[in-house]
């Protein structure tokens, strides 16, 4: 991670779709398959590493867009998982989205969600916002840096729309590697 953090954002020009089997947000295409483009040979194994974690972050912006569409705008999230023990990577995905990453004191995050739902579920707490705010601790906020956010914004433009681009090229090489020419999805 420390070299990774002396890449600029957009690891100078390289896009990771991170589709290593298929997608399920905001696209449903179980045959979407991961591509990296952008690569040349000023490239390093680094520049992968950062890209990797900034077409996770890109991949969540989409789905973040969607929420936006429908009316639901989010002021945080809460993170969990292997990727939250990388202090970059959260960076990075907090400035992609411009809002606060918050990483919960239990690192076994769904399971805390499904304690605060049975609370509220069996009447321990009138709401579920309130069983959050009782049982929910943060350990950390990672803030924004708004000047990334507007770099980001094009790579993550890219990002998106790469798979409707390449969403042909992907299934017919499925197609051609599986003998198949199933389509589960459109």
């Amino acid at each position: 991670s420390s070299l990774a953090k002396d890449i600029k954002p957009g690891s100078e020009g390289l896009i990771l779709l991170n589709y290593w089997q298929g997608n399920r947000n905001p696209w449903t295409d179980s045959q979407a398959r991961g591509i990296i483009w952008g690569l040349s040979l000023k490239h390093t194994p680094v520049h992968v590493y950062r890209a990797i974690m900034e077409g996770v972050a890109y991949g969540t912006e989409h789905i973040m867009r969607h929420f936006k569409d429908a009316g639901f705008v989010p002021k945080e999230v809460c993170a969990c998982g292997g990727a939250t023990q990388s202090d970059l990577w959260m960076q990075i995905e907090s400035d992609v989205l411009g809002i606060p990453i918050c990483l919960t004191r239990e690192p076994n995050a769904p399971l805390l969600g499904d304690a605060v739902l049975a609370s509220y579920g069996s009447g321990v707490y009138s709401s579920i916002e309130e069983a959050s705010l009782q049982m929910v601790k943060i350990k950390k906020r990672i803030e924004p840096d708004p000047e990334k956010k507007d770099v980001y914004k094009y790579y993550a433009d890219k990002y998106i729309a790469t798979y409707p681009q390449l969403k042909g090229l992907m299934h017919d090489m499925l197609d051609h590697e599986t003998g198949t020419a199933c389509r589960l999805s459109g």
